[in-house]
């Protein structure tokens, strides 16, 4: 970042195929729905890295507007020893939160509790596991909400 301006990167064709290939990994449907990330790329080839501010609390939204769950990512990720998870809960069941190593054994089951429709947040301690690549995951009445990455470094 220079004097607040992003940076130009010219990419030839095969890295182009690898960025827009990393970002169809992404989850959420802000990343597929939001024209903004139909392409990084300008006319010219050029992709523009701009710096993003990172978000370092998150205040209750109250009530429950889309009929929906979800799982946040957490923050801050990379962590260490702790980060917060948030996620939204659409109707009252029964919620579990469970955290996995990258061998997708399963470490802790942090949350497993019925839960009214509403946001919470958790916060995930983890100073007594290694640095590595973990996975959490939501699971409401037993259906798979989503699973998402986090990254311990001590």
């Amino acid at each position: 970042m220079i004097n607040g301006n992003g940076w130009h990167l010219r990419m030839g064709q095969q890295p182009r195929n690898d960025v827009a290939a990393f970002l169809a990994t992404l989850t959420g449907s802000n990343v597929y729905s939001d024209s903004k990330w139909s392409d990084p790329f300008d006319a010219n080839g050029d992709l523009t890295v701009n710096r993003v501010a990172i978000a370092t609390s998150v205040e209750s939204e109250g009530r429950v507007d889309a009929l929906t769950f979800e799982l946040a990512q957490n923050y801050p990720n990379p962590f260490n020893p702790a980060t917060i998870i948030a996620y939204r809960v659409a109707q009252a069941s029964r919620v579990s939160l469970k955290i996995y190593n990258v061998l997708g054994q399963e470490i802790t089951t942090p949350i497993h509790d019925f839960h009214k429709a509403g946001n919470y947040r958790f916060r995930f301690d983890a100073a007594a596991l290694p640095s590595g690549l973990y996975f959490y995951r939501l699971i409401a009445d037993g259906q798979l909400v989503q699973t998402r990455k986090m990254l311990l470094r001590k």
